[in-house]
């Protein structure tokens, strides 16, 4: 667990909680629903991590103004029992400072809670597109490619913080001088993405080619003028691609507004390179 101060919020497990309880709320799950999820996510009878999580959990509750009775019995009986407090008493100063963080805390919780605070729901985006649907981007900014196309399969989806549901596609290599037909890209290969080709230095083994899309519901505009080219299951799947080795699983994060300057960028690295794509 790290830590960084003596402050209620000032170590990994009190604002993770924090996080995810809000969270929560956010999404609209109820307020007993989300306290439940945390329990059961967390081991509260740590000896360490236990009164942190209820040191937390009632203050942003109290904040908000939900804060259960059991909530706040749990982390009065924390602080009265001073177990949290072993872990500083090596220094005197860290040690009196928290003390006074867990004094200031107990009397906040004994005090009347605000009324309920509203909760901003989340305006999440879910792409709508099929896996195997193709779609032609017309390039607006570069002035070399103005008016030509990329296009890119989606294949898989997943999710782009905080809870949108974005595309993973494959690009392809090669930038069209007019929207093509399914059938003109059969010989067309994937365009390699975040690896330029210094990286690899002739070894096309384990390469990157799926991207995710990030974008949420206020980016959308980038994506509706894309052309619907059709649907194909039929797609190839390389034998040497890279997987599992981001936080994205095996795509690369490719934020929507970057995508147009990001695939040229990656495309005049590779367009003249012979790697092969094991099918």
């Amino acid at each position: 667990m790290g830590t960084w101060g003596t402050g209620i919020y000032d170590d990994d497990v009190s604002s993770d909680v924090k996080y995810e309880y809000v969270d929560m709320l956010r999404q609209g799950v109820s307020n007993e629903e989300a306290t439940q999820k945390l329990i059961n996510r967390w081991d509260t009878e740590d000896i360490e991590e236990g009164p942190i999580f209820w040191f937390a959990l009632a203050n942003i509750q109290w904040d908000y103004g939900r804060l259960l009775e059991y909530v706040k019995e749990e982390a009065l009986k924390h602080i009265r029992n001073e177990l949290d407090l072993e872990r500083w008493k090596d220094n005197k100063e860290l040690y009196r400072k928290r003390k006074e963080a867990l004094e200031k805390l107990e009397k906040k919780l004994n005090t009347p809670m605000p009324g309920e605070k509203k909760i901003s729901k989340y305006r999440n985006y879910i792409c709508p597109w099929e896996i195997g649907d193709v779609y032609a981007y017309e390039i607006k900014e570069n002035e070399k490619y103005k008016g030509r196309y990329l296009v890119f399969i989606k294949v898989n989806q997943n999710i782009y913080a905080p809870h949108n549901i974005c595309p993973i596609v494959y690009v392809y290599n090669k930038i069209f001088n007019k929207v093509p037909q399914i059938e003109d890209l059969k010989d067309v290969k994937y365009l390699p993405q975040f690896y330029v080709v210094k990286a690899y230095k002739g070894i096309y083994e384990n390469m990157l080619y799926k991207c995710l899309i990030g974008l949420g519901i206020t980016k959308k505009k980038y994506l509706q003028s894309c052309v619907y080219i059709g649907n194909t299951k039929n797609y190839i799947v390389p034998k040497n691609e890279e997987t599992n080795i981001y936080r994205w699983g095996e795509s690369y994060l490719c934020p929507v507004e970057w995508f147009e300057k990001m695939q040229i960028e990656f495309y005049e690295e590779w367009k003249d390179v012979n790697y092969y794509m094991n099918y």
